[in-house]
């Protein structure tokens, strides 16, 4: 299992880290030099518009249909199923908002080409469902965490949102999360396909195992683990997540 090294200085840190690595292994470690940058400025203080639970910095392209407003709706629906103890609900927001045909043939890689259409299928399918088990049973942990969207940069058919999360502990620096959500336009309208937190993209971090995955055991093989990881998260929240 490939272990990713990362800045863990609090709990919620490490927990919100591990819910876009979640098939990864983690090893914390205390020296912030190490690790990747983040944001370190104060939301509370910045020039923000209110949208609901999100805030958007001035000046912001965050109007209707705009990739901004993707991630702004979507946040300001999954923060508001959390803070109702809601968390497992939030399937139709992921869903509906992520692109996971694009996701799982980047996360694969050259190796997407080796799977047949069933075989890609299959993997289009369990990856979406680990993907959803994830974000449903660990998003909880994250009630009364505030987002700042600080940018959106868009380019042809595809965007960068910028944000920042503010974890709820003591409001110190080492509660500000830098999130990157990149969406693309080929159907319509605009959905995530990759998410990086502190600059460690999800999808590049989900690449790596597979390729070792394939290179050891090829497409079934990787088809077997994420059915095994799949099954495992499902028993795990049929049980209150024990």
């Amino acid at each position: 299992m490939k272990t990713i090294n990362l800045n863990c200085n609090n709990a919620l840190k490490k927990i919100l880290i591990s819910l876009f690595v979640a098939t990864i292994g983690i090893n914390c470690f205390a020296d912030s030099a190490k690790s990747a940058p983040g944001i370190k400025t104060n939301p509370a203080s910045a020039n923000v518009s209110s949208a609901g639970t999100v805030t958007v910095t001035n000046g912001v392209d965050c109007g209707a249909g705009t990739a901004c407003a993707v991630v702004r709706d979507t946040s300001n629906k999954a923060i508001a199923l959390i803070n109702k103890n809601a968390a497992a609900q939030m399937t139709d927001v992921v869903t509906s908002q992520f692109d996971f045909n694009l996701m799982t043939r980047y996360a694969l890689g050259n190796n997407w080409k080796l799977a047949t259409p069933k075989q890609q299928s299959q993997l289009v399918n369990l990856f979406k469902q680990l993907l959803i088990r994830t974000y449903s049973s660990a998003m909880a942990q994250f009630k009364g965490a505030k987002t700042n969207i600080l940018s959106a940069t868009v380019s042809s058919k595809k965007a960068a949102v910028v944000s920042q999360i503010t974890l709820p502990n003591n409001g110190s620096n080492n509660n500000l999360i830098k999130v990157e959500y990149d969406l693309a336009n080929t159907t319509g309208s605009w959905k995530a396909y990759d998410i990086k937190i502190e600059n460690a993209s999800q999808v590049t971090s989900y690449r790596t195992q597979f390729n070792e995955t394939v290179t050891k055991s090829g497409i079934d093989g990787l088809i077997k683990q994420l059915q095994d990881k799949v099954d495992s998260l499902g028993k795990k929240y049929q049980n209150g997540g024990k």
